[in-house]
């Protein structure tokens, strides 16, 4: 049988039954020899009862990520607005970048954003026939001429078409370059798609626009480095060069 005695070491405490603490405390209510014990037994409850009506943490986590039913999200969302304990758990879940709404307001998942149709993929919905081109193999020219500022070269066949772009590389105290770019059917006689439009395309929207002269040629200027595409329009033809790196 357990028994309290005065001076009876406070950890030893802990593995004797609540209902033999509570008697023993009931026994000497008025002896101050049991307020280690009383100052324990009030310890033990609190951290039993800690937390006793909250949601577990996975159920905190299925509600920070708005995968709980319904009934269950709401269920919890009224405790959660009501609970400083909760919300202070929520705030450490939410100091992860998440795609969520804060835990005051509705957590269902922010809806997903469909990626955006590139180039490409808008012309051919458009049902705007595309020929997409390719570059082709380096033409001739000493493998140290791309460097220390010189003019790079590039040839792509699209279809029936053969373009040559020229990349000048910008003056020292101007960081900007230009595109050379003359447009052939090698098959035909004569200039390709004089007047047609050519767009310089960065992320989705055109940042320079020339039209092809009656020889062939165009000039894309005042290029930033990056990453282009470049678009010729030319109905029924719609003519891409895609990733065009400019650096």
């Amino acid at each position: 049988m357990y028994t309290l005695e005065k001076g009876t070491p406070v950890p030893y405490i802990e593995n004797i039954p609540p209902a033999v603490i509570f008697n023993q405390l009931t026994a000497h209510a008025d002896d101050g020899s049991n307020a280690p014990v009383m100052h324990l037994f009030e310890s033990l409850l609190c951290a039993a009862l800690y937390r006793v009506g909250c949601p577990e943490a996975h159920v905190l986590l299925q509600y920070q990520a708005g995968l709980l039913d319904a009934a269950e999200w709401q269920t919890t969302h009224e405790h959660v607005v009501t609970c400083t304990d909760c919300q202070r758990e929520l705030a450490d879940i939410d100091a992860v970048p998440t795609p969520f709404v804060s835990y005051v307001g509705v957590v269902n998942p922010a809806p997903a954003q469909a990626p955006r149709p590139s180039l490409r993929e808008r012309l051919e919905q458009a049902g705007l026939h595309v020929i997409r081109a390719f570059l082709q193999p380096a033409i001739g020219q000493p493998a140290l001429a791309v460097r220390g500022g010189q003019t790079r070269e590039l040839l792509y066949r699209a279809g029936d078409y053969e373009i040559l772009l020229s990349v000048v590389p910008p003056l020292v105290s101007e960081p900007l370059w230009q595109i050379e770019g003359h447009i052939t059917m090698p098959m035909t006689t004569g200039a390709a798609l004089q007047g047609a439009q050519v767009h310089l395309v960065r992320q989705g929207q055109s940042v320079f626009v020339d039209g092809i002269d009656e020889f062939g040629y165009f000039l894309l200027d005042q290029v930033n480095a990056g990453s282009y595409v470049i678009h010729i329009e030319s109905a029924p033809e719609q003519i891409l060069i895609e990733d065009v790196v400019i650096a």
